[in-house]
């Protein structure tokens, strides 16, 4: 795969941005907190059990992270919507 001029800068700012809108909306949460991460495309958080089966539930796609308790760790890229990130947002508050 050949990636042309600068197009690797401007997929890596859109997951970038992605992701700061998905911590920036994780920081307000009673159901979650952040352990880690979410200067890049990766964040590690701290939620309960239930509610991560709920968001799993929901359709929502994140890790669990072995070696810490009730650790989790999401993802964005360039093609995560602005939508999906409100959408989890919404239900992690819920």
């Amino acid at each position: 795969m050949c990636i042309r001029d600068s197009l690797w800068l401007e997929l890596a700012t859109a997951s970038n941005t992605n992701m700061a809108r998905l911590r920036d909306g994780i920081s307000l949460s009673n159901n979650a907190s952040i352990l880690a991460g979410g200067d890049g495309y990766e964040l590690f958080i701290a939620m309960e059990e239930d509610v991560a089966e709920g968001l799993l539930q929901r359709g929502h796609m994140f890790y669990a992270w072995p070696s810490l308790p009730m650790a989790y760790r999401l993802v964005t890229s360039f093609t995560t919507t602005t939508g999906e990130i409100d959408e989890f947002i919404e239900d992690l508050d819920s």
